[in-house]
């Protein structure tokens, strides 16, 4: 998803860029993960929601199994993500506090 937003941008930065014009792609490139990842849990939430509020395993018994597979392993996956998107978040930021204070001083 991330390649297919970048090539319809075609934002591109060349080695020969300015550190400032570099800095803002990358601070993009941070931020368009952590808003891709913050949706992809929004809809683990929300497809947890749908089967439980539908209660898909009571209603197709055959289906039992797979649904409870997909309940533990859409957790796991849950905490993958929000983790990841908390990495960013916060290598965002310590990364924008460096370089203020490199300017600043």
């Amino acid at each position: 998803m991330l390649t297919i937003i970048l090539s319809k941008l075609g934002l591109q930065v060349g080695e020969g860029s300015e550190v400032l014009s570099q800095y803002a792609f990358s601070v993009f490139i941070l931020s368009l993960i952590a808003l891709l990842v913050f949706i992809n849990v929004l809809g683990y939430f929300l497809s947890l929601h749908l089967v439980q509020r539908y209660d898909i395993s009571k209603k197709y018994p055959k289906f039992k199994l797979l649904v409870n597979y997909y309940e533990k392993s859409s957790l796991i996956f849950i905490l993958m993500e929000t983790l990841f998107c908390i990495g960013c978040l916060l290598f965002l930021i310590i990364i924008s506090l460096m370089y203020l204070h490199k300017i600043n001083f």
